[in-house]
C-alpha cells in the first residue's frame, strides 16, 4: 500500500512524506519541505498514527538527529530481519483512520489554544 502524509499552510501544499506499508511495516521513501519543518510535522503525525495502529517497524533508510528524537536507531541486518518478520506477522488496524484521528486531535488542540 502507498501512503502520503501531506501538510498544507494557508491552503497550499507545504510539504510531507510518502512511503509504502505492508502489514506492520512502513518503509519511508521520500520527504519534502517547501516551508520550514513541514516534513517534520508530517513525520510527527505518521509516527503517532503508526504507534496507534500497532505498527512495529518504520524503516527510514537513513539516520538523522531529528529521527533519533523519535527513537530511531541503527540496527544490524540480523536484528532488522527479525523485526521485519514480526512486522509482517502483524495485522494492524487502519492506518488511514489513525492518521485522521491524530490530525483531528492536533487541530482541536490548536483550535482550543487559539480560543483560550
Amino acid at each position: 500500500h502507498l501512503l502520503s502524509v501531506e501538510v498544507s499552510y494557508d491552503g497550499l501544499f507545504s510539504g510531507g512524506l510518502f512511503g509504502v506499508f505492508i502489514r506492520g511495516a512502513f518503509f519511508g521513501e521520500s520527504m519534502v519541505s517547501l516551508q520550514p519543518d513541514s516534513s517534520k510535522i508530517a513525520l510527527t503525525h505518521l509516527v503517532a498514527a503508526l504507534q496507534l495502529a500497532g505498527f512495529n517497524l518504520l524503516d527510514t533508510q537513513t539516520t538523522t538527529r531529528h529521527l533519533e528524537r523519535f527513537g530511531q536507531r541503527t540496527i544490524s541486518s540480523d536484528a532488522y530481519q527479525k523485526i521485519l518478520e514480526q512486522a509482517l506477522d502483524r495485522h494492524p488496524i487502519s492506518l488511514k483512520k489513525q492518521l485522521i484521528a491524530t490530525t483531528e486531535q492536533n487541530f482541536m488542540a490548536t483550535w482550543l489554544a487559539k480560543v483560550n
